[in-house]
């Protein structure tokens, strides 16, 4: 019975210790936009850099594409902003109701919110910059 309680707390020590890891070490990442609302947003600009192009979007149905997205943007571990990122910048800066502002930019695979820089996936990076390019051909 004695050496049950033993293995049993080392398997638990263990698997906390390998979640702990993976939180901490930036494996498993955070989303930060999980709780943004459509409803806490008045309007978004995108600013995609080349062309040096930046559109206003106030359309609900828009606006609701972009929150979706953001919804489900990981970041994982802070990287240092100083860092030269090479290809096309797009910005996309969320005024809210209550008159703060975010602002994301997206280096793929870098994500800066608000001047902080961390590491995301590549793949929702490029479907950020698609998203960017399409919301200004349809302005």
């Amino acid at each position: 019975m004695k050496k049950k309680v033993i293995v049993i707390s080392i398997f638990l020590f263990l698997i906390t210790t390998i979640i702990w890891l993976l939180y901490f070490k930036g494996i498993i990442g955070n989303k930060p936009f999980k709780h943004l609302n459509k409803s806490d947003i008045s309007l978004i600009s995108v600013l995609a850099c080349p062309p040096n192009m930046t559109v206003v979007i106030n359309k609900e149905e828009q606006i609701d594409e972009v929150v979706d997205t953001l919804n489900t943007v990981p970041t994982y571990q802070k990287v240092d902003s100083s860092k030269i990122i090479v290809g096309q910048l797009i910005q996309f800066t969320l005024i809210m109701k209550d008159s703060s502002i975010l602002k994301l930019k997206v280096f793929t695979p870098t994500i800066v919110i608000n001047g902080q820089s961390y590491l995301s996936k590549y793949g929702v990076c490029e479907e950020l910059n698609v998203l960017g390019n399409k919301l200004l051909k349809n302005n």
